[in-house]
């Protein structure tokens, strides 16, 4: 008993406060044993940061599309040079050569 009586005296004054002991469990509770812990908040809002940026890569990309679309529908020269670029079309009097720069 007397052991204990030095180990409780050895506790700063302050920690032995019942009002300090009650702030420290509840903060203790708070952490580790509610639904949503301090844990689980924290990867939530790590997914929710990932997914707001995932939001705004893809409004970019959306936007992007959106303004090549508007050139395309409006600029007849843009149509067509994607037309000779991308699905290599041409004219009745070319002649169209593919050379492969992965080869060389």
């Amino acid at each position: 008993m007397e052991k204990l009586k030095a180990l409780y005296y050895r506790i700063p004054k302050f920690v032995r406060n019942r009002y300090t002991l009650t702030i420290l469990a509840f903060i203790v509770y708070m952490f580790v044993s509610e639904r949503y812990n301090w844990s689980e908040r924290m990867e939530i809002q790590n997914e929710l940061k990932d997914l707001r940026a995932e939001r705004d890569y893809y409004q970019q990309e959306l936007n992007k599309v959106q303004q090549e679309r508007n050139a395309l529908l409006n600029d007849s020269l843009q149509l067509e040079k994607l037309a000779r670029e991308k699905y290599f079309m041409k004219r009745d009097n070319e002649q169209v050569f593919i050379i492969d720069t992965d080869t060389i």
